[in-house]
């Protein structure tokens, strides 16, 4: 184990969060169509609050912030019926194993530590690696 950890700093406070958040503008500044009744029906089916937050001088915005266990396993069934089909499946899949380990309280075992930091730093703009096989079965 002590090699695993050789050049890492052992982090005394280790905390894992595993969240789905997604945010947009209240209304669509090209249509001005208003999110209202899409964002309502999406915060019920995952059984979160729908709340609202304003950025940039007056822009409102709805934000669903996804967190309980009842919510997170509505997503994970959600994303493995309805594939994502961009670099967002590939976070997706490093995301699921975060939370899955999370789900079976394994993930602060001190051999997993080091795989769920893999997977925050491998996410979202962080993400070096691409892999497209996914997208075989597309058609």
């Amino acid at each position: 184990m002590d090699i695993l950890f050789k050049d890492i700093p052992i982090i005394s406070k280790f905390r894992i969060a595993c969240y789905l958040k997604i945010e947009q503008r209240i209304i669509d500044p090209f249509s001005n169509l208003n999110y209202e009744n899409l964002f309502l029906k999406i915060s019920k089916f995952m059984n979160c609050n729908l709340k609202l937050t304003t950025h940039n001088k007056n822009k409102k915005y709805y934000i669903i912030q996804a967190t309980s266990k009842i919510s997170i396993k509505k997503i994970l069934d959600y994303f493995n019926e309805f594939n994502l089909y961009s670099s967002k499946y590939l976070d997706y899949l490093d995301w699921n194993e975060a939370t899955k380990a999370l789900l079976n309280n394994n993930a602060y075992l001190s051999e997993n530590k080091i795989k769920r930091l893999e997977h925050k730093n491998n996410m979202n703009n962080k993400r070096t690696i691409f892999n497209w096989d996914h997208l075989k079965n597309l058609y």
